[in-house]
């Protein structure tokens, strides 16, 4: 609230104030957060000021439950620094990263997409569990939640990306308009050798994404010339798998092309029960820090690329 009241972002205020009136002040509990005793004076000193602007913003419209509804309109932006990527219609909230692999507190996530409907998470990203002594050490991307695999992107040849600031994505290029759209070259951010090195036809992985507002619709395309990819998805609901077909929960349905239901199952994190699909794993949540942000477990979908593009069309 401060940062966005000293820098002059009235939409950054309001959004903080809605939070701190939501937590019940949970926000700033030591033993909750562990925020330290300047926050606490902060909060103590400002606690009224934010309350009150909360409740000028109810007064304008915004009830205090937060719902999507209820925030206000903003508009679809590339951020170039970090070349995050935002957009959105009445129902869809969609970001998509395209920078690299070397950000403070990286995971190696280039070219994954986030996707809320209504306010209710479809596609999501885990986040991260309590931090240790690994956490910062040259074991990080073997903590499971940095990798790439559990993210919304796809192994290539058996590999996951790399950390790294020259693991990136290339050629990205945005649109804005009725239809908000990212493309870009992501076989940039995987350590895959380079064919053209022996005389062969370069290897590509280009993907895009495109909200489109009026059919309120996002469609993901990946289109490459690689003889080996398992496309990744993390939702929130539980999913439901057919050829073709990906039912998320009651809140959306995914209809796709040029891939299909990954028959050999993986084991670790994730847990299969004996009647359930290879194509969809449970992802446990257990962790406390996990916790705070997911109320269930979480799961991922793996399907099989069969040809040169794969299309996706999430309603």
């Amino acid at each position: 609230y401060l940062f966005g009241k000293y820098t002059r972002q009235p939409l950054l205020m309001e959004f903080a104030a809605q939070d701190f009136r939501a937590s019940g002040g949970e926000l700033y509990s030591d033993e909750v957060n562990r925020i330290s005793l300047y926050h606490r004076f902060q909060n103590i000193i400002h606690w009224e000021e934010v309350y009150s602007y909360c409740h000028n913003a109810r007064e304008n419209g915004v009830r205090e439950d937060m719902s999507h509804q209820d925030t206000p309109r903003r508009r679809d932006i590339f951020y170039p620094s970090v070349r995050l990527f935002l957009a959105r219609s009445d129902a869809l909230d969609l970001a998509v990263k395209a920078g690299d692999n070397g950000d403070n507190h990286n995971h190696n996530d280039t070219g994954s997409f986030t996707l809320y409907k209504n306010g209710h998470p479809l596609f999501v990203d885990i986040g991260v569990e309590s931090y240790t002594e690994k956490t910062f050490s040259s074991r990080r991307y073997e903590i499971w939640t940095m990798q790439s695999g559990y993210h919304n992107l796809p192994t290539l040849m058996g590999k996951d990306q790399k950390d790294g600031e020259t693991y990136c994505a290339t050629e990205v290029y945005t649109h804005f308009g009725h239809n908000a759209s990212i493309s870009m070259e992501l076989l940039t951010a995987y350590p895959i050798p380079r064919p053209e090195d022996a005389g062969a036809a370069p290897f590509t992985y280009r993907r895009s994404v495109t909200l489109d507002k009026k059919e309120g619709k996002v469609v993901v395309k990946d289109t490459t010339n690689l003889p080996d990819v398992i496309l990744n998805f993390i939702t929130y609901e539980k999913p439901v798998v057919s050829e073709g077909r990906l039912q998320i929960g009651s809140l959306a349905s995914a209809a796709f092309t040029g891939a299909a239901p990954l028959t050999r199952p993986k084991d670790f994190p994730g847990t299969q029960p004996p009647d359930s699909s290879p194509a969809v794993e449970v992802l446990p949540v257990t962790d406390e820090r996990l916790k705070k942000a997911w109320d269930h477990d979480l799961y991922r979908v793996r399907l099989r690329m069969t040809g040169s593009i794969f299309t996706m069309e999430i309603k």
